[in-house]
């Protein structure tokens, strides 16, 4: 491993992120080809799930130059046959001399596989070049991968004195820049999620309008079916889910783009049977009662906790908790200001 290929993998891990928010249930990837003299040929990415791979996409671009040349990944090249071809015979056949790698591929159809394929065919390989930030690009895939579940981030906003939610006294607790950052999250997660209560309470429409990028598909867990059939979230552009203990689902038929799933309660369950429709990421957007099960159950990866430095101290309003379960610690994970807000990441502790 030299400093010349921690270069070309970073640059590798910049063009993956061109299509960040656009490729579940597929990773990110980007690729780079060096011609036999050490130059830059060409550079592809991954677009979205169905079209070609970042390698095929340089390949394609690099033609016969690209025999006897490096080629860049930050994710082992895939060795089977799906919605597209095997990325390494394409790299085999190309005449490609050496590919250096970031990430191994945690999926068992490739997992190894691919660098031993390439190794076979006499192709020399490097692997494992800035794992950390090629593992940290690719997360949620990662996770969905390992559990068959998506990885679920808390997003939770709170004033100083922390209150949760403002009642009369007003429905935005933090910001303008906090409330961009956040629309550009959702652009990010496959799904956003919440409960009955923030629909009926809030009406939320739960999708991106203060940044440019796709909608999330919007998650309700509504146990007896209560939410309105006028609510916001199902009236607007891209699709709803309900999750549903009820058995009268009168009102189902005046919904639009949204798909109904019985499911017995269990927070757990639900969340593998978002897995199964190929969601990679959640982020919630919920309530304490919905949060504080999250924690406890301990089916969270990661929290993105804004505080807005103001002190309500509203005397007629019921202040309610943040969390009230058992004591849970967490780890910092960064802090970073936006406009006049903090807004803490954390992460479960490591022991």
């Amino acid at each position: 491993m030299t400093e010349k290929d921690k270069y070309w993998i970073r640059e590798t891990l910049k063009l993956a992120k061109k299509a960040k928010g656009l490729t579940s249930p597929n990773p990110m990837v980007g690729s780079i080809i060096l011609d036999e003299n050490g130059n830059k040929l060409c550079d592809g990415y991954h677009s979205k799930a169905g079209t070609d791979h970042a390698e095929i996409v340089a390949l394609k671009k690099a033609g016969n130059k690209a025999k006897n040349g490096i080629l860049y990944v930050n994710l082992e090249p895939c060795c089977h046959y799906g919605k597209t071809p095997p990325c390494t015979k394409a790299i085999i056949e190309a005449g490609i001399k050496k590919v250096v790698i970031g990430s191994i591929d945690p999926n068992e159809k490739v997992s190894g596989q691919g660098i031993n394929t390439l190794k076979e065919a006499g192709v020399e390989v490097i692997y494992g070049v800035l794992k950390e930030k090629c593992d940290e690009l690719n997360k949620f895939f990662f996770h969905w991968i390992q559990t068959k579940k998506p990885w679920i981030t808390l997003k939770i906003a709170a004033t100083l004195d922390g209150y949760v939610n403002l009642g009369k006294h007003g429905k935005k607790i933090t910001g303008l820049e906090v409330q961009k950052l956040v629309h550009q999250m959702r652009s990010e997660y496959d799904a956003v999620l919440t409960g009955s209560g923030t629909i009926i309470e809030d009406n939320p429409q739960l999708n991106v309008r203060k940044v440019k990028g796709r909608n999330p598909i919007r998650i309700i867990l509504d146990r007896n079916f209560k939410c309105p059939t006028e609510s916001k979230v199902f009236n607007e552009n891209g699709k709803s889910v309900i999750f549903t203990q009820s058995s009268t689902l009168e009102n189902a038929t005046a919904l639009t783009n949204t798909e109904i799933i019985q499911f017995n309660g269990n927070l757990e369950n639900a969340l593998f049977e978002i897995g199964k429709k190929g969601i990679l990421s959640v982020l919630v957007e919920a309530g304490p009662k919905l949060n504080t099960t999250f924690f406890e159950k301990d089916l969270f990866n990661d929290v993105f906790y804004f505080i807005n430095p103001r002190l309500y101290g509203i005397p007629d309003e019921k202040k309610l908790n943040l969390y009230s379960g058992n004591l849970k610690e967490l780890e910092y994970k960064a802090i970073n200001k936006v406009g006049k807000d903090l807004l803490i990441t954390l992460t479960k502790t490591s022991s």
